[in-house]
């Protein structure tokens, strides 16, 4: 499989990863979640000067749209930047070129709904322009693509655990132009969907175990730092260690997706796996996370909270757990024996 540093020169990807932490310490990101249920328009503003919410993620090509992407959404959850980036760029852009709508100016959400449902999520509803919506027939047969305003539909608003808009409302196309399109593309929105929210899951669980690390080697107990203390070592390890693993897995999916396309098997194996690791690895992060810093860690003075919900937030909002352990072991079920670290090698 080709690799993505055969793509991306490294030192344009790392002025990337510099440009996107200046963007977020300028906009004052990290502002507490819990009281802070809108867009940060300033981060908005500064990421749409710099070009970054133009940036494309077709599969294939050079390559540079998903690894550029994979950094920016990175450097978003380790500074816990309230923006609607996944939906906007990942999803909303992308739905209106593969449809061959205009995509205008303006700030987009998306959304999947099944034709005649009563409610669906819309996140970032209260703050966008339009909703790019793509409807499925009840029995998945047929699908079509619509931009509607917000001012047309009723909503109501609500908020994840992790303080983001989360609204709800009916949403039809019945009464707006729609475009049909092949209905295979709900099951591209919610793989994408999942890597996209994985990969800014990568950053918050980095910034935790930043807080971690920097907690257990400053605070003292009985005459010695926290980090001296086998069991918090232990802690902190397992922490570093399944950060890691998510790393490794949403690396490997974005890989496979410039490498094959998101229509290729081995590219969504691999997005199921990077979604079943980090869904397993946000439980030990957030858990130990918490272990160490006690009742401080969910005080409204202290950051760690800002990461540890959005990890949790995230980790469910494009599937459960469960959904990518399935994906994973019937992949493996299929694949005949001599065949099985081919399937892992070729993802």
């Amino acid at each position: 499989m080709t690799a993505i540093n055969d793509f991306v020169d490294q030192s344009e990807l790392q002025q990337l990863t510099e440009l996107v932490e200046q963007i977020a310490t300028s906009a004052g990101a990290g502002e507490d979640c819990a009281s802070a249920a809108s867009l940060d328009r300033a981060a908005w503003d500064l990421l749409t000067q710099a070009g970054l919410t133009e940036l494309t993620t077709d599969e294939g090509g050079d390559g540079a749209g998903w690894p550029h992407v994979a950094v920016v959404l990175r450097e978003l959850g380790r500074h816990a930047v309230l923006v609607p980036f996944v939906e906007h760029v990942v999803l909303a852009s992308w739905l209106l070129q593969t449809a061959g709508l205009p995509s205008g100016g303006g700030l987009r959400t998306a959304v999947t709904a099944v034709a005649g449902q009563a409610g669906t999520t819309i996140p970032w509803g209260r703050d966008v322009d339009g909703i790019v919506v793509l409807e499925v027939a009840g029995d998945g047969a047929t699908a079509r693509i619509a931009e509607v305003p917000v001012p047309s539909l009723d909503l109501a608003f609500d908020v994840n655990v992790a303080g983001e808009p989360r609204d709800r409302a009916r949403v039809t196309l019945d009464e707006f132009d729609s475009r049909p399109v092949d209905p295979a593309l709900a099951e591209q929105f919610l793989l994408r969907g999942v890597l996209a929210r994985s990969l800014m899951i990568s950053g918050a669980a980095h910034r935790a175990l930043d807080l971690v690390v920097e907690h257990v080697t400053t605070r003292e107990q009985f005459g010695r730092a926290l980090g001296k203390f086998q069991a918090v070592q232990h802690l902190v390890a397992d922490m570093a260690s399944e950060s890691t693993l998510v790393d490794a897995s949403t690396g490997a999916a974005v890989d496979a997706l410039v490498a094959h396309g998101i229509g290729d098997p081995r590219a969504r194996f691999a997005i199921a796996c990077a979604a079943s690791c980090t869904g397993h690895a946000a439980s030990t992060i957030v858990r130990n996370a918490h272990q160490v810093l006690g009742a401080m860690g969910f005080t409204h003075e202290h950051t760690l909270h800002r990461y540890t919900n959005r990890i949790l937030s995230w980790r469910s909002e494009s599937g459960a757990v469960r959904q990518w352990d399935e994906r994973v072991a019937r992949a493996a079920a299929q694949t005949p024996r001599d065949s099985m670290w081919s399937l892992i090698g070729d993802s």
